[in-house]
């Protein structure tokens, strides 16, 4: 097991705190302000709040990156955030493998005749990509750009991407407070299963590539996938879990399968 280092506990703490305090110091009191039946954009100081909180990992990452320099230099940061020569296959699996997937686990409602909304015609689709990767994309210069490599050397790949999973699923529940927004009352556990099914495979390709820009497309893939109506709706139950735990699985076998550059990421 790769060895801890005092450093990395500080660009990792530096993340977290700053991470953490700019978006549940703008999201829990957008979630007390905001009355029932309202949406956080009706209003345009909810809305800069609701932006400043959604930025959060994206700013926190760039804080804690510049105030380590020891852990790592802003250059050698941004080397890994425009990683683009990654070969055409990981291009593939970064933007296709999202959408191919939810389809896949949305065919799941068919056994239980709770078939996914409607779905956006391929067009519509792609014209969302771009404001996912803005709108939630961008978050990946965190929690793959940062937190993952410093939880790689306290632990194997698999736990630290678990990790990740479960810091990122935490990040979010203001939403689950916040009126107008996709998990306001919604199941956090459900919404926490598929967060960590996520950071198992944008934590593979992230280990397989060393590149925050695939992360950054695949998370804005997935979003988009969802936003597309690729999905199992709230109808089918318990094979919304079957699903989610067959995400699960996946992502922790490939993890398992040992990607070639794993190594030698955990050791930054």
């Amino acid at each position: 097991m790769p060895a801890t280092t005092p450093r990395a506990d500080t660009r990792l703490g530096i993340f977290l705190g700053c991470a953490f305090a700019l978006t549940w110091g703008t999201w829990w009191p957008l979630a007390a302000r905001i009355p029932a039946g309202a949406t956080p954009l009706a209003h345009a100081g909810f809305a800069a709040l609701y932006v400043l909180g959604g930025v959060g990992p994206t700013l926190a990452a760039l804080v804690a990156v510049v105030l380590t320099p020891r852990e790592g230099s802003l250059r050698e940061y941004a080397a890994r955030l425009l990683r683009w020569r990654v070969g055409l296959a990981w291009y593939l699996i970064a933007l296709g493998g999202p959408p191919l997937l939810a389809w896949a686990l949305a065919q799941l409602g068919l056994l239980q005749h709770a078939a996914p909304a409607a779905i956006l015609p391929w067009s519509q689709a792609l014209a969302l990509l771009p404001v996912m990767i803005l709108g939630g994309g961008l978050e990946e210069l965190g929690w793959r750009g940062v937190a993952q490599p410093a939880l790689q050397r306290r632990w194997p790949l698999l736990g630290a991407c678990l990790a990740v999973g479960a810091l990122w699923a935490l990040w979010h529940l203001p939403l689950f407070f916040l009126h107008g927004t996709a998990q306001y009352a919604g199941s956090f556990a459900r919404f926490a299963a598929g967060v960590g099914a996520n950071a198992l495979l944008f934590g593979w390709l992230y280990a397989g590539t060393g590149s925050i820009l695939l992360c950054v497309l695949a998370h804005a893939a997935s979003n988009t996938a969802s936003a597309s109506g690729l999905e199992l709706p709230a109808a089918a139950g318990s094979l919304v879990w079957l699903a989610a735990a067959l995400k699960i699985a996946l992502g922790a076998g490939l993890i398992l399968c040992r990607p070639p550059r794993a190594q030698l990421l955990a050791n930054g």
